[in-house]
């Protein structure tokens, strides 16, 4: 039986997160457009599954989007249920914590829509006063084709992510199952990982699962994708996760 707080698992899905909103962050310079079923809705909600090993698929969260707009709900484990919302339209993301009603805003820069971008805005927010003692790097890889992943055709790429913390490096493999007409959130993400003779099998996943378009009202994209009223705005995501264990 896994502990409360398993930290890879913790950090496996802050980099599925990373993942998820830096596709959003780079497919948000592309005009919206009407899609059909076919292609996949603009304007929809899904549920967040994660496969742990052999493990049968759990539900840790779910996703909300709407032309460009997006919520991403996911259950750190011990450290609650955290919300990240993006706003292409504020050039901004917020984090949002439900343990400590606190959030932090990030900055994205204007005009920069590259995955790189998008990593090193995160990487600055991070710690308190933008202290630069992380980095964040992305390499995209093979194209690995074509497949369908809920009935709509995506494209596999291999992307590698590696993070630097004050001299320490650490890295995710993955494979990214993306559809570019798709609001746009990779469809699966594939953990990859290489035993010592240098065989590579598949680790955890995380899907979307039971994806339907939606209607969202004004009240209902105000609730959505701003901050909650009242929550206390804190200065840093490192702050924001390490008193969220604390409660």
């Amino acid at each position: 039986m896994r502990q409360s707080l398993d930290t890879r698992a913790v950090f496996f899905r802050w980099w599925i997160a990373l993942l998820m909103l830096a596709a959003v962050y780079l497919a948000s310079a592309i005009p919206v457009r009407a899609s059909s079923p076919e292609e996949g809705p603009n304007v929809y909600s899904a549920r967040v599954l994660l496969r742990e090993g052999q493990d049968p698929a759990r539900p840790v969260g779910g996703v909300s989007a709407a032309e460009g707009w997006l919520r991403l709900d996911m259950d750190l484990g011990e450290p609650g249920v955290f919300h990240v919302i993006l706003r292409p339209d504020r050039n901004v993301l917020y984090v949002v914590s439900d343990n400590l009603e606190a959030y932090v805003s990030v900055p994205l820069r204007e005009g920069g829509h590259g995955l790189d971008d998008l990593a090193e805005d995160l990487a600055a927010s991070v710690m308190p006063f933008g202290v630069p003692v992380l980095s964040l790097h992305v390499d995209r890889g093979e194209n690995l084709g074509e497949a369908a992943w809920q009935g709509y055709a995506a494209r596999r790429t291999e992307v590698r992510f590696t993070a630097e913390f004050m001299g320490n490096a650490a890295g995710l493999d993955a494979v990214l199952w993306e559809n570019p007409a798709f609001a746009p959130l990779p469809l699966r993400v594939e953990e990859l990982q290489r035993d010592k003779d240098g065989a590579v099998r598949t680790g955890d996943v995380v899907e979307l699962a039971d994806i339907v378009p939606a209607v969202f009202s004004e009240p209902e994209r105000a609730a959505l994708f701003e901050p909650p009223s009242g929550f206390t705005r804190y200065a840093s995501i490192l702050d924001l996760l390490l008193y969220a264990l604390a409660v």
